[in-house]
């Protein structure tokens, strides 16, 4: 960092780890198993917010999420 540059204004790198990472593709992969409108549909039945409800569905078994017949 540039002595030059005051500190709240230089740019810092966010230091990326392999659990956040491994968070975002969990993530991706609920939502494109299950379909935005149907996370938002599960959450309001169950009295959560959208991103409670994929949060739950990232820990929920695969054979859960998958469609049946596939």
């Amino acid at each position: 960092m540039s002595a030059l540059i005051p500190p709240h204004r230089q740019y810092r790198t966010p230091h990326i780890t392999r659990a956040d990472i491994e968070y975002h593709l969990d993530r991706a992969e609920v939502r494109r198993l299950v379909g935005d409108d149907k996370i938002a549909a599960v959450a309001a039945r169950v009295g959560m917010t959208p991103e409670e409800a994929l949060v739950y569905l990232m820990h929920a078994p695969r054979w859960v999420l998958e469609p049946e017949g596939s």
